[in-house]
């Protein structure tokens, strides 16, 4: 028959009952996998106060370090100082928790969620699916949003042709994993940004240059236009003029041969005959001037025609150039996506490295226990595999490599759709 030993000095129920009654449970002999003499074999007898600075292979670019943010005030003290030491630490006693949610929680929201977090780029906001959603933002300080992996479509800096080409194509959508993440448009990895910049950059001058050189051609097409209409102008204006000399000659001729009397008179023909040819001549000569600004014309604009085709193929190679480039970057971009995507699980395996290491000599051996609330999720202390945070951190990776193999589709024959040829305006001509 077992010997109830919580009610030794009549001390049932009370804290140090349940004390007293473990001392001697197990022929007077105290368990040792229990976090209180786990706290008592590690530094200065307390459970850890600070995470590691990323050393001994644990948590792989955390980039943490200093104070776990949010342990209870009994846990901040040594294990010799504290007060009902083992029921504390097992059970909880009062207003202190038992050291699970005391320390374990906040050192498992420092370590492992806040680095994870950090890494997507949100904030301390719940993931829907997880049950032990931290009700605190302690951690939150933890995070610096400037060391996400990610950046937001807006932020990406894209080429506007780019951009644009992405939304004509419907591929602007943010996936289930971003949204969830808090994200209302796709993500892109983090590492191509310069080249992004410097892509975009050296196609708007390229597509600068290249306009500047229409417009060149275009102000050269309009002044041979109006060079041409002045010409003609001018001719018409003399045509008109040597008209009103026309007229009082043949009216001299006609005079002369009404003087003579006579229907026919040889002198007085050859008088009209004269100015007949005149006219004729004068004629002749204002169309062929006008001919011949036609033609001065038409060879000016075949010239501006070819130097325009001469210019189109050299951007076109820029266009191709661009093309190649920015769909390398694009590659990139999914590969680093691809590589983020593993973090999540190097982190918990930092984790439970990390859990491994704290164990010191035959006592306190509570890595891999379940009891006295175990580890999160319903796993075991620094044995959990995984963590929504780190499921949502491959989701959304995988979620930026999509859509960044979809931008390397889309930015080939970029501009397919979205040519910059355009007609020349000439006063309604189009050459």
């Amino acid at each position: 028959m077992a010997i109830d030993f919580t009610n030794f000095l009549g001390l049932a129920g009370t804290d140090a009952g349940r004390n007293v009654g473990d001392l001697f449970k197990w022929g007077g002999k105290h368990s040792s996998s229990t976090p209180y003499y786990w706290a008592k074999a590690q530094e200065g007898n307390m459970s850890p106060q600070n995470l590691p600075m990323g050393g001994g292979g644990y948590f792989p670019e955390t980039g943490f370090g200093g104070a776990i943010e949010g342990i209870d005030p009994y846990y901040k003290k040594s294990a010799y100082d504290v007060s009902a030491p083992i029921p504390t630490y097992k059970y909880g006693r009062g207003s202190t928790p038992r050291w699970r949610e005391g320390w374990y929680e906040p050192y498992y929201n420092s370590m492992v969620r806040a680095q994870l977090r950090e890494k997507i780029g949100m904030g301390t906001q719940a993931i829907e699916g997880d049950p032990e959603a931290p009700q605190s933002d302690a951690y939150g300080g933890l995070i610096n949003p400037s060391k996400s992996k990610f950046m937001k479509l807006s932020e990406a800096n894209l080429p506007q042709n780019l951009l644009s080409r992405a939304q004509q194509l419907g591929i602007t959508q943010p996936g289930q994993a971003t949204l969830a993440a808090g994200f209302d448009e796709p993500l892109i990895a983090k590492g191509s940004e310069f080249e992004l910049t410097q892509a975009g950059d050296l196609f708007v001058g390229a597509e600068r240059a290249y306009q500047d050189v229409l417009d060149a051609i275009e102000l050269k097409e309009t002044t041979a236009f109006e060079e041409k209409e002045g010409a003609l102008e001018q001719i018409r204006t003399e045509r008109l003029r040597s008209q009103r000399d026309v007229i009082p000659a043949q009216e001299q001729a006609r005079a002369a041969q009404a003087a003579t009397g006579m229907a026919y008179s040889a002198p007085a023909e050859r008088i009209s005959e004269d100015v007949e040819q005149a006219t004729l001549e004068s004629k002749l000569d204002f169309k062929g001037a006008e001919l011949e600004a036609g033609e001065s014309y038409e060879d000016l604009m075949e010239g501006y025609e070819q130097e325009r085709r001469i210019e189109e193929g050299k951007f076109e190679t820029e266009k191709e150039r661009f093309e190649t480039s920015l769909g390398g970057v694009m590659q990139k971009t999914a590969t680093e996506a691809a590589k983020t995507a593993d973090l999540g699980q190097q982190v918990m395996e930092g984790h439970r490295d990390y859990g491994a290491s704290l164990v010191r000599g035959k006592r306190g051996k509570i890595v891999g226990g379940s009891d006295y609330g175990g580890g999160i999720g319903g796993g075991e202390l620094w044995k959990e595999a995984t963590s929504p945070e780190a499921d949502l951190l491959e989701g959304v990776a995988g979620e930026a490599e999509s859509f960044a193999q979809q931008l390397e589709i889309a930015s080939a024959n970029l501009f397919q759709d979205l040519g910059l040829d355009r007609p020349v305006d000439t006063g309604g001509e189009t050459y």
